[in-house]
């Protein structure tokens, strides 16, 4: 989350309560690789529960790697039980940071805006249009 953009969301979102209104939070279910440094990349690529990829399996450490909102981004393999608790901690942390009341889970597929699998996270440049 942003915290600089947005230092203050518990109490915004508190002020939303006290005004008898309420907040659900849109996520996505992929992880940003951008920075293979970050929390909840790195926690997922040590305990070795991300989707692999069938194509690229020499690429990007092997993982499904697609081209979604935050750029490179791979995904949760949800049939095991350590990525579920990856995904409980993230939502658990996201609530006590903004008290929302609803989720409503975007892209919780493997899918992104290559067609397949992306190579590096980045879709293929499209054709140049021929100029009349």
């Amino acid at each position: 989350m942003n915290k600089t953009a947005f230092p203050d969301l518990k109490t915004w979102s508190q002020n939303l309560h006290k005004n008898n209104q309420k907040l659900t939070v849109i996520i996505d279910g992929g992880i940003s690789a951008d920075d293979l440094e970050s929390y909840y990349f790195s926690m997922a690529s040590d305990q070795k529960v991300l989707l692999k990829s069938s194509i690229n399996e020499d690429t990007d450490g092997g993982w499904l790697t697609q081209h979604v909102w935050s750029k490179k981004t791979v995904f949760l393999d949800f049939m095991n039980k350590q990525a579920s608790e990856i995904w409980m901690h993230g939502i658990n942390a996201l609530f006590e940071d903004v008290e929302f009341d609803g989720l409503w889970l975007d892209m919780n597929e493997a899918t992104g805006f290559c067609d397949g699998e992306c190579v590096n996270g980045v879709p293929p440049t499209p054709p140049t249009p021929p100029s009349a």
